[in-house]
């Protein structure tokens, strides 16, 4: 009986087995290595492995090899013209079908980008995939690591913190709706805005954290080489967009690097275009939200906020009445935090100013 009937390790997504076939296969046929390492673009891979299975429909090779590179059962990554290939080695196992279940929704989502690259791009029906595999790999990263850290740890909260929050809330719905809130007094003031471009903006900031290699870092640690790792995932996201799209999103986003050079850049913040100004006056109002919170809630170390943020509190209150607004009324409060805890244990902030 043909033993490729009985188990066929393409059929049943057997990772360890495909390979071990592919790499006798390439072998075999004097495919040429580089550096002890197969890359194969994507249609090498389905071409190649129609060939070794050849008791299955080139539909089926080609549906199954999809799945293996979703779950993680092969390594992608890009070359240096930005194409997604399949790495293949001797040395390096393949995690076994157990483990490839494991794989983080961040990694599904990257092989998933990577797929419609190689297919030329979203269309209708994976668009529909694209945003089930984005918000999974949004909603597993969270955020504020440092500060939940420093109040569990010094017993201010089991959990360190009281309102868990990840990208997928923070970018997907706290951002936006609160810069809409502050966009609409803006609007009526008359504050002359991009007020089609940054709600998109105020949408799409935090995505590439969700995509890049290294996710989620505080704002307070992020370095201008964390940016620019996010650009490449913005960048790799966009790449499936058709290019009108990509192009109005690319547009949108550059309100937000352009606010990374008074967040990190060192510029002063009237140094920038009043959209940057604004984009990063919402960005303020959510850390401070989030941080009075949890500071009412007992979780001090959020309270470092009120010193990281300080000039930036000064300046929008006296640049945006919807900043205004809303920080005033708590400005008594801060005042008082920062007389009450200038030298608590917790307090890296203040002491880094000093």
């Amino acid at each position: 009986m043909n033993q490729n009937r009985l188990y066929n390790p393409l059929v049943h997504q057997d990772p360890e087995k495909v390979r071990e076939r592919l790499i006798k296969y390439l072998q075999a046929n004097n495919v040429a290595m580089v550096n002890n390492e197969y890359r194969l673009d994507l249609a090498q891979l389905a071409n190649y492995l129609g060939k070794i299975f050849i008791n299955l429909p080139t539909r089926t090779v080609k549906h199954k090899m999809d799945q293996l590179i979703l779950s993680g059962g092969f390594a992608t990554e890009r070359d240096d013209s930005g194409r997604w290939v399949v790495v293949i080695t001797n040395k390096t196992r393949v995690p076994s079908y157990a483990s490839i279940k494991k794989a983080t929704k961040k990694e599904k989502l990257r092989a998933f980008i990577a797929k419609c690259q190689a297919e030329k791009g979203l269309d209708l029906v994976s668009f529909a995939a694209f945003c089930r595999h984005l918000t999974g790999a949004l909603g597993e990263d969270a955020r504020f690591k440092q500060y939940t850290k420093i109040s569990r740890d010094l017993g201010f909260s089991e959990n360190g913190q009281n309102l868990p929050e990840t990208i997928l809330e923070h970018t997907g719905i706290d951002t936006p709706l609160l810069g809409a809130f502050m966009l609409g007094i803006e609007k009526k003031a008359g504050t002359l805005l991009n007020y089609g471009q940054l709600p998109l903006a105020f949408t799409l900031h935090d995505i590439p954290e969700g995509i890049s290699i290294k996710g989620d870092v505080d704002w307070n640690l992020k370095t201008r080489e964390d940016d620019a790792k996010e650009d490449d995932a913005l960048s790799f996201m966009l790449s499936i967009f058709p290019p009108a799209s990509a192009e109005f999103c690319d547009e949108a986003f550059a309100i937000v690097r352009e606010s990374e050079k008074i967040k990190r850049g060192g510029a002063p913040l009237n140094s920038v275009s009043e959209d940057a100004q604004f984009f990063f006056a919402v960005e303020t109002a959510g850390y401070l939200a989030r941080s009075l919170y949890e500071v009412k809630a007992g979780n001090l170390a959020f309270g470092n906020t009120f010193w990281n943020q300080e000039k930036e509190i000064v300046h929008f209150c006296a640049k945006f009445s919807s900043f205004k607004f809303l920080i005033e009324p708590y400005i008594p409060f801060i005042e008082e935090f920062r007389r009450k805890y200038p030298d608590a244990a917790w307090n890296f902030a203040n002491k880094k100013k000093s």
